[in-house]
């Protein structure tokens, strides 16, 4: 019963760590301003035997969408503040 249960908690935790990724389409002219701003980012192009109908697809990244929408003029929203950079409020160590 025990090795079931940390088998299961296991498993369990290799699905909670697992990470789906998703693309955006973007054109030639934004492929080419995120890989100069995020060379880490990864970016597909699609049909590449056939010069005339391909497409790019970027990685879902934070920064690399969040400049997307720079390029494209959509609104952009604030960076989150993180629980960590608020100082110390109250007692406590």
């Amino acid at each position: 019963m025990i090795i079931a249960a940390s088998l299961f908690l296991a498993r369990l935790a290799a699905i909670q760590n697992e990470r789906m990724n998703y693309l955006v389409k973007i054109s030639a002219a934004e492929k080419q301003a995120i890989s100069k701003k995020f060379p880490h980012v990864h970016i597909v192009r699609t049909m590449k035997s056939d010069s005339k109908r391909h497409h790019y697809y970027c990685e879902e990244q934070r920064e690399a969408v969040r400049y997307l929408r720079e390029l494209r003029g959509e609104p952009v929203r604030k960076k989150r503040n993180n629980w960590r950079d608020k100082p110390n409020r109250g007692g406590g160590i």
